[in-house]
């Protein structure tokens, strides 16, 4: 029976730190929407464009930087990836044009391609299979308090100062963080003399190759159904803070406040789903999925039903079930995309699942933006529920197939 060592829990503090200042970076464009909109005269076509532009870059580079990881090395390229984001990052403050903005923004989501491999190549060598989607949760949990933090920061930066000022702070977290991981981090051995090391655990069932896991019916169809996913929170990450300031006329300070509770609730989420994945359902993966799906999709039909006239306390309750669920996925979707290749091939499988993924964040802001433009938000937020809906389908799909191939246990290992 293999066991966790105690730095392993230094090197998940690194790696949580690391999502947690470039997810500040990566959800930082929603809440400085009305801002970006004031100064450059842009629609919310136009908004949900540059952040397109990230994940588009974030996903054209997903695979490549899955490769990467897996031959390089977790240490270096997460130094490395900390910095590719946040040069550019703040350089966004110096732009003159909304083109520029759109330039700055697509080098920065090649930087944010790297972080969900470097982090679960680090989980699958330091951590065991009986607290991977734990780990996992915990540093997806990054990812919502650095979206939490910047819905609160940055539209408090903007109204008492400049949004320039929330730019330089977050860049300047980057390039602190990229230091204590040059300082920090390290690698662990292949075979640690104290500890029997997770690698070994998986040499017995690793498949030969990259094209034996594709072909794997749970991986194909977690492959259509990521986007779908992806999609629902792209588009509340994006537009939450708009959809409350224009159509319910909230001040954007509170509507920033909206949002930052959806993150805080999207944290308890992703450690709580992932707690559950582990303990609760026994390593499965995907009966989490199925549940936090469907009530996503509940949640979504409550916010599309508020009006100007619904209480303060609905709107952070709905914001509240939507983190939760639609932003809580995350975790326990990388853990079942990593266990499907093992430690040696994790993050090049967990790169393909990503690039998916991408596919799903760069339609939703796009086409949220568009349909509120031209029907509404209502109908914008009818697409969320269909996505929501979808995503359900699909995992259940998934748990058909486990419970066929397996017999009714949960694993299904190459």
């Amino acid at each position: 029976m293999n066991r966790t060592t105690p730095y392993a829990w230094s090197i998940l503090g690194i790696l949580l730190g690391a999502q947690f200042v470039m997810s500040m970076g990566a959800l930082g464009y929603g809440p400085l929407a009305p801002f970006l909109r004031e100064t450059y005269g842009i629609n919310r076509s136009q908004v949900g464009f540059l952040i397109a532009v990230f994940y588009f870059t974030c996903t054209v580079a997903a695979i490549p930087a899955g490769i990467l990881v897996d031959r390089v090395g977790a240490r270096l390229m997460l130094i490395l990836c900390l910095l590719m984001e946040g040069i550019p990052y703040a350089a966004m403050s110096f732009a003159g044009s909304y083109f520029f903005l759109v330039v700055c923004s697509a080098f920065s989501g090649i930087g944010y391609a790297f972080i969900n491999q470097v982090s679960t190549k680090g989980i699958m060598q330091w951590f065991s299979s009986q607290a991977r989607a734990t780990a996992m949760g915990i540093k997806q949990s990054g990812v919502t308090i650095g979206g939490a933090v910047a819905a609160w920061l940055l539209p408090v930066l903007s109204v008492s100062r400049d949004w320039k000022w929330g730019i330089w702070s977050i860049s300047l977290s980057m390039l602190l963080m990229a230091l204590v991981a040059a300082l920090f981090y390290r690698e662990r051995p292949r075979e640690d003399p104290l500890f029997p090391s997770p690698v070994a655990e998986e040499k017995r069932r690793k498949p030969k190759n990259i094209l034996e896991i594709m072909l794997q019916p749970t991986l194909l169809t977690l492959l259509f159904v990521a986007p779908f996913l992806a999609f629902t929170q792209g588009c509340l990450v994006s537009f939450l803070v708009l959809y409350l300031k224009e159509e319910l006329h909230f001040p954007v300070e509170t509507a920033g406040a909206c949002l930052t509770a959806s993150m805080i609730a999207a944290t308890v989420g992703r450690i709580g789903w992932g707690a559950a994945s582990d303990v609760v359902f026994r390593g499965d993966r995907v009966k989490p999925l199925i549940i936090l799906s469907l009530v996503g999709g509940i949640g979504v039909l409550g916010m599309a039903f508020l009006s100007k006239d619904s209480p303060p306390g609905a709107v952070f309750l709905w914001s509240m079930l939507l983190g939760l669920t639609l932003s809580g996925w995350n975790g326990v979707t990388m853990v079942l995309s990593a266990e499907l290749g093992g430690t040696e091939m994790a993050a090049s499988v967990v790169s393909i699942v990503i690039t998916a993924v991408g596919f799903g964040f760069l339609a939703g802001p796009v086409a949220f933006g568009y349909v509120a433009d031209h029907q509404g938000y209502f109908t914008s937020w009818m697409l969320v529920l269909v996505s929501s809906l979808i995503s359900a389908a699909g995992f259940l799909r998934i748990h058909w197939i486990r419970e066929k191939r397996s017999g009714g246990t949960v694993a299904e290992q190459p």
